[in-house]
């Protein structure tokens, strides 16, 4: 049992790091952005601070208080990490 979640684990930590190098792709690519990464890029435009950083806290932001959805692990490894491993690529 214990292996199993082991396995998802890492599997969670693959797939989030194989995620990251395509929006960064599309970003440098100057070819249109989703919703979402767009809103991330004006706001990261607009404050200076990274676009990785904000992609973090507009992930905890939007998911946590304006869909009043319950942040579970996946979540919060997601806006966690995605966002850093963008900020490390780029």
């Amino acid at each position: 049992m214990a292996l199993s979640y082991v396995k998802r684990f890492i599997r969670l930590l693959a797939g989030l790091f194989l995620f990251a190098p395509g929006t960064c792709f599309i970003v440098q690519a100057e070819i249109g952005l989703a919703p979402w990464d767009a809103f991330s890029m004006g706001l990261s435009h607009a404050t200076g601070l990274s676009f990785g950083d904000i992609v973090i806290v507009t992930g905890i932001l939007i998911v946590d208080y304006a869909m009043h959805e319950q942040l579970g692990f996946g979540t919060i490894l997601n806006a966690l990490l995605i966002g850093k491993f963008m900020d490390l690529i780029q």
